[in-house]
């Protein structure tokens, strides 16, 4: 007797989903970036982290190479600079995810590429 015969591989569509998943981050990217568009306080809180952000700049020499406090201003400026460029990040994501949707949503003319061979 031969071993059992394997059952053949289940080949779903997953093109509804994702489509779902990329227009719900297109929605969400828009609404985040119309919300800070017309949000006063963001211009304020974005003058406020550059100025802290030079700070550090301006100060980081004055502290020795192996001390905790210079790799805390490292963290920080980096969480400024994050934030500082959460605008763009969003913009990004919205530009990236609307691609993807539509090479999803036009398959007859967009060729999406397998990663996994």
């Amino acid at each position: 007797m031969g071993r059992p015969r394997k059952n053949p591989p289940k080949i779903s569509n997953y093109a509804p989903d994702l489509q779902d998943t990329y227009t719900r981050r297109i929605e969400e990217c828009r609404e985040v970036l119309s919300h800070l568009d017309k949000c006063p306080a963001w211009e304020i809180i974005q003058r406020d982290l550059m100025n802290q952000k030079q700070t550090i700049d301006d100060n980081w020499q004055n502290l020795s190479d192996g001390d905790d406090k210079l790799r805390e201003l490292r963290v920080t400026k980096l969480a400024y600079m994050h934030l500082l460029n959460l605008k763009q990040g969003y913009k990004l994501d919205l530009e990236n995810s609307e691609k993807e949707l539509h090479k999803l949503q036009n398959t007859e003319t967009t060729i999406i590429k397998d990663y996994d061979a």
